[in-house]
């Protein structure tokens, strides 16, 4: 996602030899500089960045989807937003997201921003890689 000043920020993916790692790291490109440097990671593994883009106002980026602790169990659906000035993760209210117990899968999904700045999250298919009918949206808050 892009940053200001000419950087991008690249968080969670996956890797392994069968890309059975998930990633937690997160890395910033520096476009001037053409360099990378590691920030602060995510708090928990997200594999996926289908669900990323800028809040409002250059307020922070949203990292949305599921999120998986150390030992791969799923923690959130909802997601985390880095703070580009810090360079800090705080986690998503899960009010009014996807249910962390997974009754709501929504792998392969598609985040849109809407005219007021929130994002819908919709479709995609459950981990039986059938297709899913839940959205929800994300309503930044308001300073």
């Amino acid at each position: 996602v892009k940053l200001a000043n000419d950087r991008v920020l690249i968080a969670g993916g996956f890797g392994g030899v069968f890309f059975q790692v998930f990633r937690k790291s997160a890395v910033i490109y520096d476009v001037r500089r053409n360099n990378w440097r590691e920030t602060t990671p995510m708090s928990y593994r997200r594999f996926t960045a289908s669900w990323a883009g800028a809040l409002p106002g250059g307020t922070g980026i949203l990292f949305a989807g599921l999120g998986f602790a150390d030992d791969y169990t799923i923690h959130d659906m909802t997601g985390e937003i880095f703070d580009p000035k810090s360079e800090t993760w705080t986690l998503v209210p899960s009010e009014g997201g996807p249910p962390a117990d997974g009754s709501l899968d929504s792998f392969e999904s598609t985040m849109t921003q809407l005219p007021d700045g929130s994002f819908q999250v919709y479709g995609g298919v459950d981990f039986s890689f059938l297709g899913t009918t839940g959205s929800w949206v994300f309503r930044p808050a308001e300073d």
